[in-house]
């Protein structure tokens, strides 16, 4: 049902890969990195940004309407959410290495990864480490603090993940006890 409800919202050419600094929403990256924002600060729908300090706060996009399976599973989640994005790596595109330093328990945030399309050459190298994350996989972010970048090596098809990161508690049950948990829908 998720790749389903992503591909009805692929029609739409997404909006560049936007940063957030300590300027505020920064430049739009220069390779064909893109999202499609489910929710945003203000429920923007044209901020791909993850957001970051200010007086809006976290809201639905109008995105998140037409997909109500991904609503409900996000519904499920037992914690208030901040950014949710769909993301895609263009073909024989590597993202740009970077650091998100205020996610992790560490900071009572939490980044979730939800691969809902894929190839066997996307990667994303965490600290030194290539993962090939799979459709059906659910990844707690715990070191996206450490330095990362995401690489779609294929010269074919895009790699869709669904990104959210949203407030947390260390102990409530939210992330797996291993930062791996196969078998979502």
């Amino acid at each position: 049902r998720l790749l389903r409800e992503l591909t009805s919202v692929r029609e739409h050419t997404w909006d560049q890969q936007r940063v957030y600094t300590e300027d505020g929403v920064g430049a739009a990256t220069e390779v064909d990195w893109r999202c499609l924002a489910l929710r945003s600060p203000g429920g923007d729908g044209d901020r791909t940004d993850p957001g970051g300090p200010g007086p809006r706060e976290f809201a639905d996009t109008v995105w998140l309407d037409r997909i109500p399976y991904v609503r409900e599973v996000l519904e499920s989640i037992p914690a208030p959410l901040h950014a949710v994005r769909f993301m895609a790596l263009g073909p024989d595109t590597v993202g740009i290495d970077h650091t998100d330093p205020k996610y992790g328990p560490r900071w009572g945030v939490a980044r979730l990864h939800v691969p809902v399309v894929t190839n066997p050459d996307a990667v994303l190298v965490l600290d030194g480490v290539e993962h090939r994350w799979q459709p059906g996989d659910f990844w707690f972010g715990d070191r996206c603090a450490g330095l990362h970048v995401g690489a779609g090596r294929a010269a074919e098809d895009l790699q869709d993940e669904q990104d959210q990161r949203h407030d947390v508690g260390r102990d409530d049950g939210v992330a797996p006890p291993v930062g791996r948990n196969s078998g979502a829908d």
